[in-house]
């Protein structure tokens, strides 16, 4: 699923570098990220299981919407940005 541009352009966007972990499997951030730039490797249990790279594409919709640990560590590959809103 991605967001129009238009959608979280009011969010802060930030660069993040090569090898961050956006979000970890098993924790709970309660941020929602939207992929802005870039290349994002999704891993499960030590196993990639997919890459992202579609501007505007949800990363941590699942765990925010239903108040639950992240089903996936996501990390991010050279020169990627995205926007993030809290939940509050």
């Amino acid at each position: 699923m991605a967001i129009p541009g238009e959608l979280y352009l009011d969010h802060p966007v930030r660069p993040v570098a090569a090898g961050d972990v956006v979000v970890a499997e098993g924790e709970r951030s309660g941020t929602l990220f939207v992929v802005g730039s870039g290349e994002f490797e999704v891993t499960r249990q030590g196993s990639t299981i997919a890459t992202i790279t579609e501007p505007g594409s949800v990363i941590g919709e699942g765990s925010v919407l239903l108040d639950t640990p992240h089903g996936a560590t996501v990390t991010a590959a050279p020169v990627a940005t995205w926007a993030c809103s809290t939940r509050s």
